[in-house]
This record gives structure tokens, C-alpha cells and sequence, in this order.
């Protein structure tokens, strides 16, 4: 069996996604030494990922950003004098508002 297929087929086992003729034939594959070793790495990634948390930035880090997006579109302005990219700062700076 192909590996992709076959790594596809062992994601759909391990979140049990498969009917039972499929899983059967997991059952079977699952018998082969580099199958299961397959089995056990997708498992134990799938596993780290089920249990991380998601880290959310804290307020400092946003704050930091819009201050330094800030002093580069003024830099920026001071030496071009472009409108256009002071309205483009000016977005950016918006956006991190929310």
C-alpha cells in the first residue's frame, strides 16, 4: 500500500473514522513491524497535539508592535513624505487596535 495512503488510513483509525471493512484492513496492515512503528509515531503526534494548549499573546507583546509599527511608518514618512504609506501605517495600526 502506498505510504500516504496508508498513513491517511492510520488517522482515520486512530480518530475513528473508518467503517469496519477499513478497519479490518488497518487490523491487518497494523501486523507489519513498519506499520505499526508508523502507527505508534502518528499516534503519539496526534496525542501532543490533542493536549497542547493554545497560547494567546499577551497585551505587552501587542502593545510593543503597534508602538514600533508606529516609529517605522513615521521614520518611513520622514523620508519618503508618501502619503500612500502613511495610510498603510495607518491600517496596520488599526488592525492591532482589535
Amino acid at each position: 500500500m502506498e505510504k500516504e495512503k496508508l498513513e491517511s488510513l492510520l488517522i482515520d483509525y486512530i480518530d475513528g473514522n473508518l467503517n469496519d471493512a477499513e478497519r479490518a484492513m488497518v487490523e491487518k496492515e497494523l501486523q507489519n513491524e513498519g506499520t505499526a512503528k508508523l502507527y505508534r509515531q502518528l499516534k503519539e503526534v496526534m496525542d501532543l497535539m490533542a493536549n497542547s494548549k493554545v497560547s494567546v499573546p499577551g497585551l505587552s507583546l501587542k502593545q510593543n508592535l503597534k508602538k514600533h509599527y508606529k516609529l517605522r511608518f513615521q521614520n518611513q514618512n520622514q523620508r519618503v513624505g508618501n502619503k500612500f504609506s502613511s495610510s498603510l501605517g495607518y491600517c496596520e495600526l488599526q488592525q492591532l487596535s482589535y
